[in-house]
C-alpha cells in the first residue's frame, strides 16, 4: 500500500493535494477523519479529477 500512496502524491505539489482533499471533504461531507481514511485505503482517490468525484457523489446520494 505504501508504494501506490507513494505513486499517487509523487506528482501532486501540497497545495494540490490540500485543494484535493478539500474538494473531497466538500463534495462527500467527511471531515478530516473520513477523508484520511478514504485517501489511505485508495490512494488513487487523489488522481481523480473534479468531475470524476462529483459524478461519484450524485450517484452515491441517489442510490440512497
Amino acid at each position: 500500500m505504501f508504494r501506490h500512496t507513494l505513486q499517487a502524491v509523487a506528482f501532486l505539489s501540497e497545495e494540490k493535494i490540500t485543494t484535493k482533499v478539500e474538494h473531497l471533504k466538500k463534495t462527500f461531507k467527511w471531515s478530516d477523519a473520513e477523508v484520511g481514511i478514504a485517501v489511505s485505503k485508495a490512494p488513487t482517490v487523489l488522481h481523480r479529477t473534479k468531475e470524476s468525484l462529483q459524478r461519484r457523489s450524485e450517484f452515491l446520494i441517489s442510490e440512497f
